[in-house]
């Protein structure tokens, strides 16, 4: 008796579960923390912290394995970049933590250069697609997405901070206006 579809359906339902944990939505529940010096942190969800890595490990494995056995056919060299392609994307978008302090809006990437806005530079917020992306006046871009928790927090700092110098387009949802 072989086992060889058993395995491969086992791998394929395990890849799936940790693709869903890597890029799922943060808890309802769960709120920005407060850290020690002031700053509040909207840190991702744990299950993203530990599943984003090891879907990044499948397929480096994926990939290697891909490589080792490609034979010089186009089919096999297109999967091979396709699987590349997507080896990176998910790589690079791992969500990245995002810090309020006095100065500003920090965010720490993991495999990315770390954003810096001033509240003073802000020109742009924009709301849509479960995410807040917020521009500096440099044109540095900074995103809370749907896997770090508390959004409104994260309204009402901007507001607290900026106080008169919200942009013209600061979300209604974060104003309570309907």
């Amino acid at each position: 008796m072989t086992w060889s579809h058993s395995i491969g359906i086992v791998r394929g339902l395990s890849i799936l579960f940790l693709l869903i944990c890597a890029f799922g939505r943060a808890d309802k529940q769960r709120k920005a923390s407060a850290l020690p010096d002031g700053s509040i942190d909207f840190s991702p969800n744990r299950r993203s912290l530990w599943a984003s890595p090891l879907v990044v490990a499948y397929l480096i494995y994926g990939l290697v394995s891909l490589l080792m056995h490609i034979h010089g056919s186009l089919l096999n060299i297109m999967i091979a970049v396709v699987f590349g392609l997507l080896l990176f994307t998910i790589a690079s978008s791992f969500p990245d933590t995002i810090t309020v302090t006095d100065n500003g809006l920090d965010q720490a990437a993991w495999l990315r250069r770390h954003k810096r806005i001033r509240w003073a530079a802000i020109v742009e917020i924009k709301a849509g697609g479960g995410m807040v992306t917020i521009t500096g006046a440099d044109g540095t871009k900074i995103v809370h997405t749907h896997q770090l928790p508390d959004r409104p927090r994260l309204f009402a700092e901007i507001k607290r901070h900026c106080g008169e110098n919200l942009p013209s387009d600061f979300p209604d949802e974060a104003t309570g206006k309907s």
